[in-house]
């Protein structure tokens, strides 16, 4: 095997055997995930039960690495197909002849949450931007009615003319303004009226 042994595994026989004490750690950074929601208070939570990375130990018996974990390292840490017996080789993955440490079930409850979280994280920095419309629409109460984006769809999602129609008072309802949806979509995208991107 090329590259660094991954926590959970010892190389023996250039073949990866389970580290059955990592093993555990591997294991309940996955599971200690699922519980906590987040990436931040999974680092709290790691660095008070003090799980860290691997410990190496080199020719000249340095050791080195059992730091703490990044959030790029833990993005990557559950991204790596070892950890369910898979190698992966030139883009494809391949069954391995070392142990899995993570069943399956548990991979892809991870990788599900984590792609959730990813693309609330995506909604709310797209919707905090303001909109054209933003304070322009109210209910019949007069409370403000929000205009909801849809980043993932790569569009504006705009409620149905007729229910905006029954939101403008009658007293300027018969007031034509000759402004297209994707100019708006334009003012609001670059910040302009001519359509071009503010530098």
């Amino acid at each position: 095997m090329g590259g660094r042994v991954p926590l959970g595994y010892d190389l023996k026989d250039r073949k990866l055997i389970v580290n059955t004490a990592e093993a555990k750690h591997v294991q309940e950074i996955f599971h200690a995930y699922l519980e906590v929601g987040c990436v931040r208070r999974l680092k709290a939570h790691l660095e008070e039960h003090r799980i860290g990375r691997k410990v190496r130990i080199g020719s000249s018996s340095q050791m080195a690495g059992g730091g703490s974990y990044s959030r790029g390292a833990l993005y990557k840490f559950w991204s790596n197909r070892i950890y369910i017996g898979e190698i992966f080789h030139k883009g494809n993955a391949y069954p391995g002849e070392h142990k899995p440490i993570i069943d399956r079930e548990l991979w892809e409850s991870v990788r599900a949450k984590l792609e959730k979280n990813h693309r609330a994280r995506r909604l709310r920095t797209y919707t905090s931007e303001p909109s054209l419309l933003s304070g322009l629409i109210f209910d019949q109460d007069g409370v403000s009615v929000p205009i909801a984006l849809a980043p993932l769809l790569g569009k504006v999602s705009i409620p149905p003319f007729s229910s905006l129609l029954s939101l403008i008072p009658q007293s300027i309802q018969g007031v034509v303004i000759p402004v297209s949806a994707s100019a708006m979509v334009n003012r609001s995208r670059y910040g302009g009226g001519n359509g071009k991107r503010k530098n």
